[in-house]
C-alpha cells in the first residue's frame, strides 16, 4: 500500500489538482489507517465536487472507523441518492445497520451490493453473518464459505463459520474450525467463548469453564456480560445453582439490558422450585425483550397452561421481541 502511495504522490507532482488521483490518495491513507489526513483529502475532493459519490461513500466509510454513525449514515445516503450503483456505499451502510441490529436493512443493502458486485467477498461474508443471526444457518454457511474461497485467512472468519456449523449441530466442524480460529488468533475471545459453549453441550464442564476463564482474561468490557451468562448456564447444567445464579446476576450488574441473564435466572429459580422469583425474573426478562420460547422445553411444557405464564407471554406480544446484540 505505501508503494501505491508513492506511485500516486508522483503523478500528483505531474497533476495536482486532478480529483481522481487525489481520491486514490485518500484511499491509499485510509488502508494505512492515516484516517486524519485521508478525512481532510475527501473534504477537499467534496468541497470542490459535493456530488462526488465515492468520496462521500469513503468519507462515510471513514466516519464509521470513528464510531460516528451518523456522519457515516449522512455520507452513505448522500452517496446513494446520487449514485444508487455505489456499491460501496451499500456495503458500508450495512455494516452499520448490523452494529445496530437492524438486520433486515442491512440483509437489503447486502443484496444490492452483491447485485452491483456479484463477487465482493467481504460483503459475502457479512451476508453469511447477518443470516446466522436471522437463524437461517444453511443459507449463512454457503455465503461464508463463498467468501472463504477469496478472503485472506482470518481468525473471525472461521470464529463466525464455527458459530453457523454449531447451530447446525455440527459440533465437529465447528471445533475444527475454532482450533484454526484460535491457532490464527489466540487473543479471539469469543472463539474461546463458542467453544465453551460447545463444550458445555458435549457435558465436557472442564474444558468450558477453561475457555471461559480465557474469555474473561482477554475479552472486551462489552462481552464480559456473555461470558458471565455463560459461567451461569454451565453451572445450572452441573446442579450447582447458587454459582449459576451468583454468575446471572453479575452479567446483569455488567449490563442492566442483558435479557438473557434474567432468562438464566428463571431457570435456575425454576430448577430451585422458587415459583416466585421464577416469574418476578422472567417477568423481568420479557420486560426488556426477552422472548419465553427460548426458556428450556422442559420448563416452558411445566408452564404452558398456567395462567400468569400466560399473561407474560401477553407483554411480549405486546411489548414486541428485541433482537439483543450480538457478542460476536
Amino acid at each position: 500500500m505505501e508503494s501505491s502511495l508513492n506511485f500516486v504522490e508522483e503523478l500528483l507532482k505531474i497533476d495536482p489538482d486532478n480529483l481522481d488521483i487525489l481520491l486514490h490518495k485518500a484511499n491509499c491513507l485510509y488502508d494505512l489507517e492515516e484516517l486524519d489526513e485521508a478525512s481532510q483529502i475527501y473534504d477537499s475532493i467534496i468541497s470542490k465536487n459535493p456530488e462526488n459519490s465515492l468520496a462521500l461513500s469513503m468519507r462515510g466509510a471513514l466516519y464509521y472507523k470513528k464510531n460516528d454513525f451518523d456522519s457515516s449514515l449522512n455520507n452513505l445516503n448522500k452517496a446513494l441518492e446520487i449514485d444508487k450503483k455505489n456499491s460501496i456505499a451499500y456495503y458500508q451502510r450495512a455494516s452499520i445497520l448490523m452494529d445496530q441490529n437492524r438486520f433486515k436493512e442491512a440483509l437489503k443493502d447486502l443484496n444490492r451490493c452483491l447485485k452491483i458486485d456479484k463477487n465482493n467477498s467481504d460483503a459475502q461474508y457479512n451476508k453469511g453473518r447477518v443470516l446466522r443471526v436471522m437463524g437461517k444457518h444453511k443459507k449463512a454457511l454457503k455465503y461464508v464459505d463463498k467468501a472463504f474461497k477469496n478472503l485472506e485467512e482470518d481468525s473471525e472468519q472461521y470464529h463466525q463459520r464455527a458459530i453457523i456449523l454449531k447451530n447446525q449441530n455440527n459440533l465437529t466442524g465447528a471445533l475444527e474450525d475454532l482450533q484454526t480460529s484460535l491457532e490464527l488468533n489466540p487473543q479471539n475471545a469469543g472463539a474461546f467463548y463458542t467453544r465453551a459453549m460447545i463444550f458445555s453441550r458435549q457435558s465436557n464442564f472442564e474444558n468450558a469453564l477453561k475457555d471461559l476463564d480465557s474469555a474473561i482474561a482477554i475479552g472486551k468490557a462489552e462481552q464480559k456480560e456473555f461470558f458471565y451468562n455463560g459461567f451461569a448456564e454451565i453451572y445450572k447444567k452441573q446442579g450447582k445453582f447458587e454459582l449459576a445464579l451468583k454468575y446471572a446476576i453479575k452479567a446483569t450488574k455488567t449490563n442492566p439490558e442483558f435479557y438473557y441473564a434474567e432468562g438464566t435466572m428463571a431457570e435456575v429459580y425454576f430448577y430451585l422450585n422458587d415459583k416466585d422469583n421464577f416469574f418476578k425474573s422472567l417477568e423481568k426478562a420479557v420486560e426488556k425483550g426477552f422472548n419465553p420460547d427460548q426458556l428450556e422445553e422442559k420448563i416452558r411444557k411445566e408452564y404452558k397452561r398456567d395462567n400468569k405464564y400466560k399473561d407474560i407471554k401477553k407483554k411480549l406480544l405486546t411489548r414486541g421481541y428485541k433482537q439483543y446484540r450480538t457478542c460476536m
